[in-house]
């Protein structure tokens, strides 16, 4: 039942036995849930109110039902207001390769010579402490950007579309299906100057400019997702192009690899990353039984990012 006053995330608790957990929390992942506590025998997790629409509700039951042992407890709406602030004072700046990435309640450490990113993420996806983000930034740091058009899919907080700014880019087309996302990357995109460089529009790949091609796309969003954007990217990369995916765990390597392939992609870089380097629920909401999003304590949950370009 949806909630009588304004929230933000859903928090979904489920009994589920410690042998089931890792394979359950994979499997909520790809419809979009985000962060996971794990104790002995339950699971709590959370999704962002606007994306548990009906959809995602039905393939949450269908997904419980795969689980014999698995039953939902209880669940309850977190308001806004009081997630946000907790969720603002457990960020803190990160270096990943070149860059800096601070929220701005946060100082510059004294001598940084990094180039700073400034994200108040406003609980959208993308702060850095993800282990995908931090292999995207990564992947960054590496590729020419100077002068390049960049497409930006499911763009979060809007810290890739600014860090390819920074990085040299001549402009970035960026979309988001959570109007949230939208606000907040604009926000962030004013914060680092680049806002004149960034355009960004709610919804999916039919918000790309018709004809328009671009010479880098970045996608760090779950594998589903992914799949039905492939045609799409494969229309709008150009000829030298490049596309780096994430947002994927290691065993989806090979059906990725094969599913781009059947777009018309081959493969010709990748890398790998455990767990999850920070957490997205602040301290105060952990349980004291431990913590995780997906991969935090099964190292056979890594992630992983693809690079691919035409198979001409």
């Amino acid at each position: 039942m949806a909630p009588s006053s304004p929230a933000a995330w859903l928090k979904i608790t489920l009994i589920a036995p410690d042998e089931d957990q890792e394979r359950l929390m994979a499997d909520l992942h790809e419809l979009g849930f985000y962060a996971f506590e794990q104790q002995e025998g339950r699971i709590a997790t959370y999704i962002a109110e606007k994306v548990f629409e009906d959809v995602v509700q039905r393939e949450f039951s269908r997904v419980l039902k795969n689980y014999s042992s698995v039953r939902q407890l209880t669940e309850e709406w977190l308001v806004e207001e009081n997630w946000n602030r907790k969720w603002e004072e457990s960020i803190q700046p990160m270096e990943i390769g070149p860059f800096l990435i601070r929220p701005t309640w946060a100082s510059v450490p004294d001598g940084e010579e990094r180039m700073e990113i400034l994200i108040d993420p406003k609980m959208a996806f993308g702060t850095g402490s993800h282990a995908t983000t931090r292999l995207m930034l990564e992947a960054l740091s590496g590729l020419n950007l100077p002068g390049k058009r960049v497409l930006d899919a499911g763009t979060g907080t809007g810290i890739l579309a600014i860090a390819a700014l920074k990085g040299g880019a001549e402009q970035v087309f960026a979309f988001d299906l959570d109007p949230w996302s939208i606000d907040n990357a604009r926000e962030n995109a004013e914060l680092n100057g680049v806002a004149g460089k960034l355009e960004i529009r709610q919804g999916s790949e039919e918000t790309i400019p018709k004809g328009a091609t671009y010479d880098l796309i970045l996608a760090n969003i779950n594998r589903n997702a992914l799949f039905n954007l492939l045609e799409a990217f494969m229309e709008h990369l150009s000829e030298e192009g490049e596309m780096v995916l994430s947002g994927l765990l290691l065993q989806d390597r090979e059906v990725m690899i094969n599913a781009a392939a059947s777009a018309g992609f081959r493969l010709t870089g990748e890398e790998s990353l455990p767990d999850w380097p920070g957490g997205l629920v602040p301290d105060s909401e952990k349980p004291t039984e431990g913590f995780a999003q997906i991969g935090h304590t099964a190292p056979s949950d890594t992630w992983l990012r693809l690079h691919f370009r035409r198979d001409i």
